[in-house]
């Protein structure tokens, strides 16, 4: 039977490492939406996609993030897209309007926005 209301349409590209594939990419708008929590390990990478901002979470000093960073770029340029900012790892300042720390990991209000909160 259908249901009048409409479902929610979540994507299923995410992958996790395995002993077939040390390598992976879990897209954290998936893993949010359907209620699980992501713990990025060695070889694995995490994707967040805002609008038209995107932010890429790895192991710090692996480079995995920036090589991912590059990589979709790349391919985004190569089907007509613009893609002029790509920050490294080392470079970052804000990510999608939060502040990177790296100990402990983690994003925090700016303390800027807080006061205006």
């Amino acid at each position: 039977m259908r249901s009048s209301t409409t479902a929610v349409r979540i994507s299923s590209w995410s992958s996790r490492t395995s002993a077939a594939s040390p390598s992976a990419t879990v897209l954290l708008n998936e893993s949010a939406a359907r209620g699980r929590a992501t713990i990025v390990e060695k070889g694995q990478t995490a994707l967040y996609v805002h609008v038209d901002d995107g932010v890429v979470l790895a192991e710090r000093g692996t480079g995995l993030a920036d090589e991912q960073v590059q990589g979709m770029s790349e391919a985004l340029e190569a089907v007509g897209f613009d893609v002029p900012d790509r920050q490294r790892d080392g470079d970052l300042a804000r990510i999608v309007g939060h502040e990177p720390e790296h100990s402990p990991a983690r994003l925090r209000l700016p303390a800027d926005r807080g006061a205006l909160l």
